[in-house]
């Protein structure tokens, strides 16, 4: 079998084959054959010792190829395996810091909510010393929707005071009475009975007798 032939079927994209020949003072030759997969980074890789085997030209030329294809085989084997290995390690190491980048970014987000319902309590608190007690809710509300477990009780506790301390709705209680009484439309209703008598026109009289007046009598 051709030498060529022989290490082109074992060889893969990031693979090489190292050979060198030496010759002795009784014209055998030593060969020595290193394979080595450029992929592997891990220094383990050079322990794995050349393949050495001698002989003259002849022999070399009869038997090498077949000597050597199992080792080559073995050695490309176990490297492949550490270079696979090392690249799942890679791949898991930065799923690993995706995680924890991601873990670090939700833990960042919880701590400025926590932060940011403690600072709505604080100012919840002063609105209700100041007997604003609706404006306080309102805030004591939102503080609720990112509170931690232990801060809820008390943002609840001083909620639950504000809602008990709300002045009424005093708009609200008018509304109410102008439900109950509905509103008149049109025109009065004309009064029952007798109508009274117009005192603005004038009035009517009684017709009186008329008085006969003698005119001779003026003359008296």
């Amino acid at each position: 079998m051709n030498i060529f032939q022989t290490i082109a079927g074992i060889l893969g994209e990031n693979d090489d084959v190292t050979i060198v020949v030496t010759k002795s003072a009784g014209g055998r030759l030593a060969v020595s054959t290193n394979f080595r997969n450029r992929a592997v980074t891990d220094k383990a890789r050079d322990l794995i010792a050349p393949f050495l085997v001698s002989g003259t030209p002849d022999e070399l030329d009869a038997e090498y190829c077949g000597i050597i294809a199992e080792p080559l085989e073995q050695s490309s084997g176990i490297q492949t395996s550490m270079a696979n290995f090392e690249a799942s390690k890679k791949l898991a190491q930065a799923k690993s810091q995706q995680a924890s980048a991601a873990k670090g970014k939700a833990e960042n987000e919880r701590l400025a909510a926590e932060k940011k319902a403690r600072a709505l309590y604080e100012e919840a608190r002063k609105l209700s010393d100041g007997k604003r007690h609706d404006e306080a809710a309102r805030k004591l509300e939102e503080a609720l929707k990112t509170a931690s477990e232990t801060d809820s009780k008390k943002i609840q506790d001083l909620l639950d005071k504000c809602k008990a301390n709300k002045a009424p709705d005093i708009f609200g209680a008018f509304e109410d009475e102008d439900e109950e009484t509905p509103e008149e439309t049109g025109t009065l209703a004309e009064p029952e009975g007798e109508p009274e008598a117009d005192t603005t026109g004038e009035t009517e009289t009684e017709d009186e007798e008329p008085i006969d007046i003698d005119p001779e009598s003026f003359g008296e």
